[in-house]
């Protein structure tokens, strides 16, 4: 994550308007059911906060 930090410092020094994506920026396209990862979460929406709680957990740590 120390990687994205200084991706997104840079990012704002060039471009002012730049922001770095919050949590829901790289949620959302996991809820459109295309692809491998969002398919898997698509399979799970009885249970769509297990997946979601677990990342943004470990999204959290870093």
């Amino acid at each position: 994550m120390g990687f994205l930090r200084r991706f997104w410092d840079a990012a704002v020094e060039v471009t002012p308007s730049a922001r770095p994506l919050d949590f829901a920026d790289l949620w959302e396209p996991f809820l459109s059911g295309q692809g491998p990862a969002p398919g898997y979460v698509a399979a799970k929406q009885g249970d769509m906060g297990t997946p979601r709680r677990g990342i943004r957990k470990q999204a959290s740590q870093q």
